[in-house]
């Protein structure tokens, strides 16, 4: 559960509001208290008379009152502020960098590792079909293991690089004493959705890098074989801001952008329902099983075809037949 809290307050009166989130079977709910604490200070202070003379205002007595009654005043203040220190102290203390900036940063580092593996797939095959490497290759393996091969290889370097940049980060932030807004529970998904978005992603880069003759070809079709990866990046800003809406969790839960957008929304300080990140991961299991396959049945025919346009009829016709 979390708890916020706002504070209205004076030397006279404070209002605490708290705001408690917690999830309630399939939804998050929220409890609203206010706190209202008062304090002691006198409003009105009158001296109490003493001896006075012509040449001064006030006597030894009123002089000594003053003190008194600012000590007083003092001891009163003290104590009404730590009553309050008391109710708030057990409220969750939001950060902008823990709730905009740490978000953003691991997701940011994911469509990195995406955009340095998936376009180059694509111009890799399309430059091993036109100078007759693969079909060299394919002498020796099969095209589905070719095709897999150069999956794993995008894997391994997406999972250094990121280990290179998310190690290093680490160690920066504990080195600056900032400990607290590191996301620890994310990094298990963050990891396990960075391989399944390299092999969805790559699968199709791949399938269509197979589908190339020439140089234009790939530089048409490497737009589309990323679009999936850019759209996060035009809606990402409203999802960190409200990562609890349902414009936010259902983005998160189509499954080529929930593993930018999901993991996105767990950094954030809110709570997500546990249901979320498992949904989204079994679609993104269930798409990334299709992918792979229909990208194998096209890869293993456009692989060794020469001189047919990459047209969407003739993918849809060697994805059906195999």
């Amino acid at each position: 559960m979390n708890k916020y809290a706002g504070i209205w307050i004076d030397q006279r009166k404070a209002y605490i509001v708290f705001l408690n989130k917690h999830i309630a079977g399939v939804e998050q709910e929220e409890e609203e208290t206010i706190i209202r604490i008062e304090s002691e200070v006198e409003k009105h202070v009158r001296l109490s008379g003493g001896a006075r003379t012509r040449k001064t205002p006030y006597g030894p007595q009123d002089i000594s009152d003053e003190k008194r009654i600012e000590h007083r005043r003092e001891n009163s203040l003290r104590l009404y502020y730590q009553e309050i220190i008391r109710n708030i102290q057990d409220a969750r203390k939001a950060s902008p960098v823990e709730a905009i900036i740490v978000p953003i940063v691991l997701m940011m580092i994911m469509f990195l590792m995406i955009m340095m593996s998936v376009p180059g797939m694509l111009n890799a095959v399309m430059e091993e079909k036109t100078q007759r490497i693969a079909e060299v290759m394919l002498g020796s393996v099969k095209p589905f293991d070719f095709m897999f091969a150069k999956l794993l290889g995008g894997i391994a370097v997406s999972l250094t690089s990121s280990l290179v940049y998310i190690v290093g980060g680490i160690a920066a932030v504990f080195y600056m004493g900032y400990t607290e807004f590191i996301p620890f529970h994310v990094l298990p998904w963050f990891f396990i959705y960075l391989v399944l978005a390299i092999v969805m992603f790559g699968a199709i880069s791949s399938a269509l890098g197979s589908t190339c003759n020439e140089p234009k070809d790939a530089q048409s079709l490497t737009f589309p074989s990323i679009l999936p990866a850019l759209i996060p990046m035009f809606i990402y800003i409203f999802v960190a801001k409200e990562p609890l809406s349902s414009f936010s969790t259902w983005m998160s839960l189509i499954p080529p952008f929930t593993p930018l957008l999901m993991v996105l929304r767990m950094s954030t300080p809110e709570q997500i329902p546990q249901w979320q990140p498992i949904l989204g991961l079994i679609g993104v299991i269930l798409f990334t099983i299709f992918f792979v396959w229909a990208g194998g049945r096209l890869f293993r025919v456009a692989i060794l075809s020469q001189g047919t346009p990459p047209k969407l009829s003739n993918m849809l016709r060697w994805i059906i037949r195999g």
